[in-house]
């Protein structure tokens, strides 16, 4: 009986999820009329097939970049809540991007890119670019990449951003994104804000994506509060986005911690504080993933905390990358991280990858306000001796000092300034 139970149970899920998704999809190909009718126009055509924000960010980032005079259509395929809306009105008015929501099952993921390049392949231009997949966009910013950046391997998928920071180098002068006045006008009046805040945006992730949830994960949002204390020392009110759990944990500093939920029970959509806080921010703190890109396209000075994969920086950015502790509860060296594990995922049997602490945290951020805010040049910095590997060498970010323990310091494989 209860085996019978079971598989009524599954097959009612089922064919809810597969009603659910067949109407996502319908409502996806009422998308794609919209954007047929404006490919007539567009000299440059991308398609995203999957992806969250960080991907909705720098696809559309990296395409206005290449392609810097053109009108651009972007057809983006997101699953519920891996986008935000508010994002299609931040872009200078020759981009055009368009949204459709799917379900995260592979028949949905399969099926529509497909029609999608059925439906849309009459009506683009002849001479129009056209990018069918996120892929084809990559390898053609992996043509920008420095010619050390081979060192990086293929299958991580991460070599094109070596490209995209070049690319970035060469169009500075570019308009950056524009959050309207509108929105900005409806976030501060709600949130009882005047518009003159000094802003630390702080972006905390608590899920994994593309690989192990432990491993892109940040620390709890507890250990965050020591650092939170010394930016409210500093007049800082601070804004908290991201996928982690707010709760009431940081509601008791003075009210000038705002979350999403404080968005939320003003009226406030969590997408449009996610924007506000970085639109508006004078630092952002970030964990690895995909809320770390907006900051960097607006060019907001940036501490990348919990870093990993070793190889992950933000441009211009400051790191504090994760430690590992092997069997023994010793710390493995720096030169060790960023030579036998920089490229690794898994940090290897009997090794544990640790998240940052609370001392760790608060450490951090403060080097990071003292080098940012008071132009702390007292403090030495440490580089690589040598190549620089991976994303550092074309992103020129730096690992804070107080990252370093005595002994990494004493290392031949560390130089100072």
């Amino acid at each position: 009986m209860t085996k019978l139970r079971s598989l009524i149970l599954r097959f009612i899920k089922g064919v809810f999820s597969l009603s659910k998704g067949l109407w996502r999809a319908i409502l996806a190909c009422g998308t794609l009329l919209s954007v047929v009718r404006a490919l007539s126009k567009a000299k440059v055509f991308v398609m995203l097939e999957a992806g969250g924000f960080g991907h909705t960010i720098t696809t559309v980032d990296l395409a206005r970049r290449m392609f810097p005079t053109e009108d651009i259509t972007f057809l983006m395929f997101c699953g519920k809540g891996r986008y935000n809306k508010y994002t299609t009105c931040i872009w200078t008015k020759n981009i055009n991007i368009y949204f459709c929501e799917l379900e995260w099952t592979k028949l949905w993921y399969t099926a529509l890119p497909v029609i999608a390049k059925l439906i849309c392949s009459p009506f683009l231009n002849k001479n129009s670019i056209v990018f069918w997949n996120l892929a084809e966009l990559h390898n053609e910013a992996r043509r920008f990449s420095p010619s050390s950046s081979t060192l990086i391997p293929r299958n991580l998928n991460c070599d094109w951003v070596t490209g995209y920071f070049r690319i970035i180098d060469s169009s500075e002068n570019l308009p950056k994104p524009c959050m309207p006045k509108g929105l900005v006008e409806q976030v501060e009046q709600a949130l009882e804000l005047t518009g003159r805040e000094k802003i630390a945006s702080f972006y905390l992730r608590n899920k994994g994506g593309d690989i192990t949830s432990h491993t892109r994960s940040g620390s709890a949002l507890s250990d965050y509060l020591d650092a939170c204390s010394l930016l409210l020392e500093n007049g800082y009110t601070i804004c908290i986005t991201g996928d982690i759990e707010d709760a009431e944990t940081a509601h008791h500093m003075y009210g000038k911690v705002l979350t999403k939920s404080d968005a939320l029970s003003k009226g406030v959509d969590a997408y449009l504080f996610q924007l506000y806080a970085v639109f508006k921010a004078n630092i952002c703190i970030t964990d690895s993933g995909g809320g770390a890109w907006l900051p960097m396209v607006l060019s907001k000075p940036q501490l990348c905390i919990n870093a990993f994969p070793f190889w992950y920086a933000m441009r211009g950015a400051w790191v504090y990358p994760k430690r590992v502790l092997t069997a023994s509860a010793k710390r493995l060296t720096s030169s060790d991280l960023f030579t036998k594990l920089l490229y690794m995922h898994d940090v290897g049997q009997g090794n544990t990858l640790e998240s940052n602490s609370s001392t760790d945290i608060s450490d951090a951020v403060r080097e990071f306000v003292g080098r940012i805010e008071l132009a702390d040049t007292a403090v030495k910095e440490y580089q690589f001796a040598g190549l620089r590997p991976g994303w550092y060498e074309s992103s020129e970010a730096r690992i804070l000092t107080t990252w370093f323990s005595q002994g990494d310091l004493e290392d031949p494989f560390w130089v100072s300034n």
